[in-house]
């Protein structure tokens, strides 16, 4: 994008070779950007003689902003399925602390605490105090832009529940920073897209040009978000790909689509909420068959067969051919790592993506000296899987983490 108007003001944008924005001018002011070897944003200057630095931490999340030589350090927890500010220190001092649950609850600021109340896309509508009073409303266009609001509260976390950077007038998205005015992200994304979903090509595109529907809380690639309040059966007759057709016609119907032609970031949700129900629309090893190319949907025979076709020695105990990053489960974490590794072009039965593990009854005694299948299902290890998987920018480097995951599982070294 070199030139966009938006109600008769015209913007310029200038890239570097490696596509990020490095200057924008809007009525004759320029706005320069400076960019790091890793493609990250570490410098803004405005026409107004503002600057404005960041810091990142080794996962390429921001840690600290300085605007005029004023610091604010934000607290982050890495742990959580995406990264999430906990606290902000200006100069050392606590300015404002956040309590998340599964999203961002409340935020207190000045001794005065908010609450968040949001809609089925997580965007920020209402603020509250802790009586249950109205203090602050939002209203926002279809990517972000916010249009309308009300109430003196200083708030930061609006569109998607997504931190607004009110420096940079953009949202800040962990690997990118996301200008909702245009609906397009300052940088190239770094997945290469897929041939047969042409969209995902574009570099730049927010949810896949479609924010109704998607989100993209990593800067990476557009995650659908299951909004469905109704059933899985509900949500299996109701969810139509965007390719024109409803999964579940194919489904009954016994019809046979090419299901390795369809965008993960559509398969995702249906295999995530519904993936364990397909085998019984389908019938058993059939379904299997089938769906055998989705991600969601594995096999531990295939992954088996997969493992000793690569010459990877089976143990003689009883053993467990274990998806290092899980098909079907419902974990956040996990949906994460399998949703990066798909975009990167992996099965959940390619033989990279698995390990021979113990498989122990209770009570018997354990014959190696690895990890033991039946116990490492847990929280502890979807997150650290999903943490050193979405490290991986490409497939060649994906490869080297579940290699040395399976070397540490062999070895009863991984946290779980």
């Amino acid at each position: 994008l070199l030139e966009s108007t938006i109600n008769n003001t015209v913007t310029h944008y200038q890239y570097d070779d490696n596509g990020n924005l490095i200057s924008q001018t809007v009525n004759g002011q320029t706005t320069n950007y400076t960019w790091d070897l890793q493609n990250r944003l570490v410098e803004s200057k405005t026409a107004d003689g503002d600057v404005i630095s960041y810091e990142y931490n080794d996962e390429n999340i921001r840690v600290s902003s300085t605007v005029n030589g004023v610091k604010t350090t934000y607290l982050v927890d890495s742990n959580r399925p995406y990264a999430q500010v906990l606290e902000e220190y200006e100069d050392d001092n606590l300015k404002v602390h956040y309590v998340h649950g599964l999203d961002l609850i409340s935020v207190e600021k000045n001794g005065e605490a908010s609450i968040y109340l949001v809609d089925g896309l997580g965007s920020t509508r209402v603020l509250s105090d802790l009586d249950g009073n109205v203090v602050a409303t939002y209203t926002y266009e279809a990517f972000g832009n916010l249009i309308e609001s009300t109430g003196d509260i200083e708030n930061n976390y609006l569109f998607a529940g997504e931190q607004f950077d009110e420096n940079l007038e953009e949202y800040y998205l962990r690997q990118r920073y996301y200008n909702q005015e245009v609906g397009r992200f300052t940088r190239r994304d770094i997945y290469e897209g897929r041939i047969n979903e042409p969209i995902t090509l574009h570099k730049y595109l927010y949810g896949n040009a479609n924010p109704v529907t998607y989100i993209d809380p990593t800067g990476l690639y557009s995650i659908a978000e299951a909004q469905a309040a109704s059933s899985i059966a509900n949500t299996l007759n109701e969810l139509t790909l965007n390719f024109g057709f409803d999964v579940v016609n194919y489904i009954v119907g016994g019809k046979e689509p090419s299901l390795s032609d369809l965008g993960w970031t559509v398969l995702f949700p249906i295999v995530g909420m519904a993936g364990q129900y397909l085998p019984k629309f389908l019938g058993g090893s059939k379904a299997l068959k089938k769906l055998n190319d989705v991600w969601g949907v594995t096999d531990s025979s295939v992954l088996r067969a997969n493992m000793k076709n690569a010459g990877r020695t089976v143990p003689k105990f009883p053993n467990a051919a274990h998806h290092i990053v899980p098909g079907a489960a419902n974990d956040r974490n996990a949906m994460i790592a399998r949703t990066h590794l798909a975009k990167l072009g992996f099965n959940a039965n390619d033989e990279i993506n698995g390990v021979f593990l113990e498989f122990r009854k209770k009570g018997v005694e354990q014959l190696g000296k690895g990890a033991i299948h039946n116990d490492i299902h847990t929280a502890t290890y979807y997150n650290e899987v999903r943490k050193r998987v979405t490290k991986a920018t490409s497939k060649k480097a994906a490869e080297k983490v579940l290699r040395k995951i399976a070397k540490e599982l062999e070895n009863n070294t991984f946290p779980y």
